[in-house]
């Protein structure tokens, strides 16, 4: 299994997500170790990039920062919709896992991953 390194953008600061993450062999920091809160998000690509760590956020708005800088580490995005609203830890955990398999470099790719969990109503 090959180690992502990892900055977890804000909205994903959990230390609890953290250590499943160092203990699943990824290298891990969090936005808030290297950066002050309300760093823009540019700033904060450039500094993965030049960290060469894949940013993990859930904000859409690094769609249109890949777009305008496609030169960057890799940024995996977390697509929430409504409840639950997050992925569980172990979800994204596996998630990682599929996309190790699949992508041998995160450079210049901007991935987006999600949990499907349907909604019984009666």
């Amino acid at each position: 299994m090959l180690s992502l390194r990892l900055i977890l953008d804000e909205h994903l600061e959990s230390q609890r997500f953290k250590n499943a993450l160092l203990k699943a062999g990824h290298d891990v920091v969090l936005l808030k170790e290297i950066l002050p809160k309300g760093t823009k998000d540019d700033q904060v690509l450039s500094t993965a990039s030049r960290e060469n760590r894949i940013l993990f956020t859930q904000d859409r708005g690094f769609v249109q920062h890949a777009k305008k800088n496609p030169n960057h580490h890799g940024i995996i995005l977390e697509y929430v919709t409504s409840t639950p609203k997050d992925m569980t830890i172990s979800e994204r955990i596996t998630a990682f896992a599929a996309i190790e398999k699949h992508y041998p470099s995160l450079e210049n790719h901007f991935v987006i991953i999600n949990s499907f969990r349907p909604k019984r109503t009666t």
